[in-house]
């Protein structure tokens, strides 16, 4: 355990000693915090022209109006994002020839492949933490908003990033080269995200219902309405161990060179 310790403190400090890290989570707060004006915007917009009839502005509220499509696109904004987070976790050790120094150390593996995945996932919880302050200036402004349905949907988001940051890892260990690294987990995610669609128009009743519970963003839809699926949680832990266990094995062949 020490040893892991040790293995995701270094790959701390080498994302925050390099500027990744900080222009990342830069840009997903400058584009996340764009989308939170832009939907209050619209929410006030809406309310002050129903102002007028109080029995339609029953039907708005912010949870509808802003906090959930908010989510949403920031499931989009970390689909453009946790690839660039992720590519040099492996990537640029296999460049830089430190990954056979790696295998020196008394590590398995499986700890090696670990150690970079939940360094990432500090990373990632560092980097999504700060939009809380949102639900928290909606309550400051009176808003009635369903704190369970807000944590079931962070949940969601927690979910959705680290299985993004797996695969990330996994793209990461099949090359040396970050560029390509980021394109090849930007394209496998982005697969994965849009299969869903294609099943709702397969006349192969079984073969859509197979395709949308393959899709990442079917099981996170759930969250973000407010809702927690056993098999939601199941779908996102068998996809994070699957990827991970793909990565030890890539990088099992690369030590026993």
């Amino acid at each position: 355990m020490r040893n892991l310790l040790t293995l995701i403190k270094r790959d701390l400090r080498s994302y925050f000693s390099s500027m990744i890290a900080y222009v990342v989570i830069m840009m997903f707060l400058a584009v996340v915090g764009y989308f939170f004006f832009s939907f209050t915007l619209i929410y006030a917009r809406i309310s002050f022209h129903m102002g007028a009839d109080p029995n339609l502005a029953k039907n708005i509220n912010q949870m509808d109006t802003i906090l959930r499509p908010l989510f949403m696109n920031i499931s989009i904004v970390l689909l453009l994002l946790i690839p660039i987070l992720s590519m040099r976790s492996i990537a640029e050790e296999k460049k830089q020839g430190t990954i056979e120094l790696l295998f020196t150390y008394p590590l398995k593996n499986s700890e090696i492949v670990l150690g970079k995945y939940l360094a990432l996932v500090v990373v990632f919880i560092i980097m999504f933490l700060p939009t809380v302050v949102y639900v928290g200036l909606l309550k400051l402004c009176g808003a009635e908003i369903p704190l369970l349905s807000v944590a079931i949907a962070y949940l969601g988001v927690f979910l959705l990033g680290i299985s993004f940051l797996a695969f990330g890892v996994f793209a990461s260990s099949l090359t040396e080269n970050q560029t390509i690294a980021a394109v090849v987990s930007f394209g496998g995610l982005l697969l994965f995200w849009l299969v869903g669609w294609a099943g709702d128009f397969l006349d192969v009743q079984w073969l859509g219902i197979t395709l949308r519970e393959v899709s990442l963003l079917s099981h996170y839809q759930n969250f973000v309405t407010g809702v927690i699926d056993t098999n939601d949680i199941l779908y996102y832990v068998l996809f994070i161990i699957f990827c991970l266990y793909l990565t030890q094995r890539v990088v099992e062949k690369r030590s026993w060179r």
